[in-house]
């Protein structure tokens, strides 16, 4: 069986942002230093329904309280784009230390997509009144996996 060269995903008709973009502006958010992350990261980019999303955070033991709850809550379109970050390390344990939470439904221009972001010790979010956010201790937490689970061959 030959290794896939590439694969054409169709988004939903409202969804606006494609993974080239996504992957641009996440890197540039990271590069800002706003996330005040280590030089040396993985980032897992995705896209999933935030009824998904909100399924796995509800059901994560390890998941911070305060992220836990912000995440249960906070308003979203039906799709968004997420970036997991972590170390190699935490990486290798299926775990991320940041995340990153995009509006699919963003235009390609629009300044500010994101619906939430955290690093180790803050949650800046989206809410109705405009921006919000919350210091607390973050610990790494499981990757979102849901359908990304890897397949083994032997």
């Amino acid at each position: 069986m030959a290794d896939l060269d590439f694969v054409i995903i169709p988004l939903y008709e409202k969804m606006y942002l494609n993974a080239n973009i996504v992957h641009t502006r996440v890197r540039g958010l990271i590069d800002s230093g706003i996330l005040e992350l280590s030089d040396s990261l993985i980032v897992r980019t995705y896209l999933t329904s935030i009824r998904s999303l909100k399924r796995e955070a509800a059901a994560n033991k390890s998941m911070n309280s305060e992220l836990q709850d912000i995440l249960l809550k906070i308003e979203a379109p039906q799709f968004v784009w997420c970036a997991d970050i972590a170390t190699p390390e935490q990486y290798q344990a299926l775990q991320t230390s940041a995340r990153i939470i995009i509006d699919s439904t963003a235009g390609t221009y629009e300044r500010d997509p994101w619906l939430l972001w955290h690093n180790r010790k803050t949650i800046a979010y989206r809410e109705k009144n405009g921006a919000a956010s919350v210091k607390t201790d973050i610990s790494p937490y499981p990757l979102y996996r849901n359908n990304l689970k890897e397949i083994y061959r032997k």
